[in-house]
């Protein structure tokens, strides 16, 4: 009967050995999912940060181009009405509304802001 009794116990040590192993196992791969689930977290973070960082500049950018456009059409039509003008009083009422609005700083100023 002791040798029996024995037995078992060597059996239930050898079981329980292996419940702690397999105990330890699972703890260390619950830590390894719960570290790429915060990985994946952070992940999701930056892209995010990332998106609303190139919205914006996306949006600036491509109007930028047709910005410049305008602005060129602008001076162009402006230039091309001065040459049109063949009244004196046109002319005079032009050049003071030009000076009025400080035309001829922001034609040359224009440029370099955009």
């Amino acid at each position: 009967m002791t040798l029996k009794v024995q037995k078992r116990e060597r059996a239930l040590k050898l079981s329980y050995k292996q419940l702690a192993q397999s105990n330890d196992e699972l703890k260390h791969s619950e830590a390894g999912r719960m570290q790429a689930e915060k990985m994946a977290s952070i992940g999701v973070l930056a892209a995010g940060v990332a998106h609303e960082i190139n919205n914006p500049i996306g949006f600036v950018k491509s109007n930028r181009v047709v910005l410049q456009d305008y602005i060129q059409d602008l001076l162009r039509y402006h230039q091309q009405l001065e040459q049109l003008l063949t009244n004196p009083a046109a002319q005079r009422q032009l050049k003071q509304l030009a000076k009025d609005y400080d035309i001829s700083y922001i034609s040359q100023d224009i440029e370099p802001l955009i």
